[in-house]
């Protein structure tokens, strides 16, 4: 009984009522901004003083493009990041502000994120608590929401960040007439890249086998609708 109402709880909060604000992108950004007021998460949310946005649904490189980024910049550039979700893009693109927008294939993006929410909170909690249904629905929700500003961002795909993020960062300067300093992608700055960073960026044993215990429910959800019409976006997207 408990975990049927803890169910229907994070149901309506965590992905009804975040999907309803997310349809209202400035109405979110604001309210992000205040929720986030006076603490250092906040530098984190767009504002007219950002240089640079960089977003992407959760585990598709957005850890790695912000300190990679960051190694090749130093923190002279304010980075809007980590939201996490498509009104961040939207008002960047509303405001000009040069955009980075992450893209991975669904099931993997899917899988590790479940994986990483697991390990983080317990595996009986995320799933007491949680649906993965539900972290793909979020995903299709995420591209379908910034598909209209398609050509007011830059897209870059999970594989291109981790073999070459330089040149990345020298499409951003070419689209944005920006002059950032390109990352060089040696496996001596990639391996600082990671060791600079929290454990969540690094490969991991724990999650790992985690995923292992997802790989039947994402099977599953091979064969539904909602994983045909991820799919669908993705291909959209990379295909543009």
């Amino acid at each position: 009984m408990l975990k049927g109402i803890k169910k229907t709880k994070n149901y309506l909060l965590q992905h009804r009522l975040k999907r309803i604000l997310e349809n209202k992108p400035s109405l979110y950004v604001q309210i992000q901004r205040w929720r986030y007021a006076g603490k250092r998460y906040s530098r984190k949310i767009v504002n007219s003083n950002t240089d640079i946005v960089i977003e992407g649904y959760p585990r598709s490189a957005n850890s790695f493009s912000v300190k990679a980024f960051k190694f090749a910049n130093g923190n002279q550039y304010k980075i809007a990041t980590h939201q996490h979700a498509s009104p961040q893009v939207v008002e960047a693109v509303k405001m000009s502000i040069p955009t980075i927008v992450l893209i991975r294939k669904p099931q993997d993006a899917v899988l590790s994120y479940a994986a990483l929410r697991a390990a983080t909170h317990g595996l009986e909690n995320f799933r007491s608590g949680y649906d993965m249904r539900w972290l793909l629905e979020d995903y299709i929700a995420f591209y379908e929401n910034v598909r209209n500003v398609r050509n007011g961002f830059l897209l870059a795909t999970f594989e291109e960040v981790l073999s070459d993020y330089g040149a990345v960062i020298e499409k951003v300067n070419q689209k944005f007439n920006t002059d950032f300093n390109a990352f060089e992608h040696t496996d001596e700055n990639v391996s600082k890249v990671f060791s600079s960073a929290k454990k969540h960026l690094s490969p991991s044993e724990e999650r790992d086998a985690i995923k292992k215990v997802f790989e039947e429910e994402m099977e599953r959800l091979k064969k539904t609708d909602t994983y045909a019409k991820a799919q669908q976006v993705y291909q959209a997207f990379i295909n543009h």
